[in-house]
């Protein structure tokens, strides 16, 4: 269990489990349907920041594209977490007008290669993916998705070939996906790593819906180039933000918890849909690390708020954190992952509880510093997103696992089509970069079963690259 120094003074404000008390309001942890009702609570003050519009999108004067569709997926986890539908139909209305409703593309039918409406990158696109892929969860991937002419799978598996586009990726730096659409535009030579965290977590979960064997073949050789190439770190569980194909063995090493959790979040997923213990395995010096640097005093915060200096995308960062540490908590069944969650997750919603909500659910969301409710979007999206949380970690009313109990992840054969292509001979080592091209790394060419058992081996001897 990872050691937090509040923690023991936590329990002078609450007592396991997680009874948190303040003036008003109190919520007590223990109770899913107190929970529950916060949470909803929660959401509906969120919705005051709405109108529904054609765009299917909060206000981009105070919050960005993207952020729509994060959100949206935090709709969607009460639904699956609280069994409670109440916001489905907005939502859904949302999510079909955000991807142009018959067209189930959030391109609106454009051209690969093309940016769309400025703004849309490829990581902006997979996160109302995600969304779409969750509301199928609930409603059956391949049930029409209401105002679209087709299932809900439509455009989660539309957007991954979007990303995964010959014109958005390349060989430069072994492989990857760009970051921006646009190949002229800003940050033009940036491949990320939270794209590729999204699109792995995006096809395992289409993996499941329609058992297309690309997606889960193109998520294993992307989760092999971030630690091929040094973007992430197995051994002390360091995630970074991504590299310029201008400079490969320029690594960019910006700290950020979407980061982390987006990639503790996809590897849960990736078990869901295969079956493999390693990829829980390899989450959990990810939890320990992240716990250590977002949550040092036992309450969530990232790493710029105490400085001040978060820009308008950073403040939103917490939600997906705490969202994919829920994704982990209820697949694992590592009961140190369990239990160093529970406790980070306890103490940062006794801290926001007892300094920044009021009795209707508005809070604050820099869990550490504010003093009562902020009464703005990006506060109340945090802080939406935390109790959300709180109801999938906590309560177990729908059953542990990621997705609603009717519906179950199909068998995975072991199979894997691989590409036959130049050798591995080709990868090049600069310092402490390796790099491959993608899809004929000798990696990419073993099995899913392969890979997970090299991954476990890396894990248990310690070492940093594949």
């Amino acid at each position: 269990m990872v050691a937090h120094p509040s923690w023991q003074a936590g329990l002078a404000l609450i007592s396991l489990p997680f009874l948190v008390q303040a003036a008003s309001p109190t919520l007590d942890l223990a109770n899913g349907p107190a929970i529950k009702a916060a949470a909803g609570q929660a959401l509906s003050n969120l919705l005051k920041y709405y109108s529904p519009n054609p765009g299917g999108n909060f206000d981009t004067i105070q919050t960005p594209w993207h952020e729509s569709g994060m959100i949206w997926g935090t709709f969607f986890d009460y639904t699956t977490w609280g069994g409670d539908a109440q916001f489905d139909n907005l939502v859904t209305s949302a999510l079909t007008n955000l991807s142009y409703g018959p067209t189930q593309d959030f391109l609106d039918g454009q051209a690969s290669g093309q940016q769309g409406l400025l703004g849309k990158w490829n990581d902006d696109i997979l996160w109302p993916a995600q969304a779409i892929a969750a509301g199928g969860e609930i409603y059956g991937a391949n049930s029409i998705m209401p105002g679209a002419n087709g299932p809900w799978i439509t455009t989660p598996q539309k957007t991954l070939e979007e990303v995964y586009s010959p014109d958005q990726m390349d060989d430069l730096c072994g492989g990857g996906i760009y970051w921006s659409r646009n190949r002229n535009g800003q940050k033009n030579d940036y491949k990320s790593v939270i794209t590729h965290l999204e699109y792995i977590s995006t096809a395992a979960r289409a993996y499941i819906a329609n058992q297309n064997e690309t997606n889960i073949d193109t998520a294993v050789s992307l989760l092999a180039w971030l630690f091929n190439n040094g973007l992430g770190s197995l051994s002390d569980g360091l995630i970074y933000d991504g590299v310029s194909t201008s400079n490969c063995l320029s690594i960019t090493g910006s700290q950020w918890s979407y980061n982390y959790g987006e990639l503790i979040g996809a590897l849960a997923w990736m078990h869901k849909a295969t079956g493999n213990q390693t990829y829980l395995d390899m989450a959990s010096p990810f939890v320990a690390t992240s716990l250590s640097k977002f949550a040092p005093n036992g309450v969530i915060e990232e790493l710029c708020e105490p400085s001040g200096t978060c820009n308008r995308d950073q403040q939103g960062f917490k939600a997906i954190y705490v969202r994919n540490l829920a994704y982990l908590a209820r697949e694992t069944s590592n009961q140190n992952d369990i239990n160093s969650i529970k406790s980070v997750i306890g103490t940062t919603v006794a801290a926001m509880v007892q300094n920044s909500c009021d009795t209707s659910w508005n809070c604050g969301g820099n869990w550490t510093t504010d003093k009562g409710p902020v009464l703005y979007v990006r506060s109340q999206h945090v802080s939406a997103a935390l109790l959300v949380a709180s109801l999938g970690i906590f309560q177990q009313s729908t059953g542990a696992g990621l997705i609603p109990a009717n519906i179950n992840a199909p068998q995975v054969d072991g199979t894997f089509n691989t590409t036959t292509g130049a050798s591995s001979s080709k990868c090049t080592t600069t310092g402490s970069v390796t790099s491959c091209p993608l899809g004929n790394s000798a990696i990419s060419q073993m099995s899913r079963w392969d890979v997970g058992v090299l991954l476990g081996l890396i894990l248990t001897l310690g070492a940093v690259y594949l």
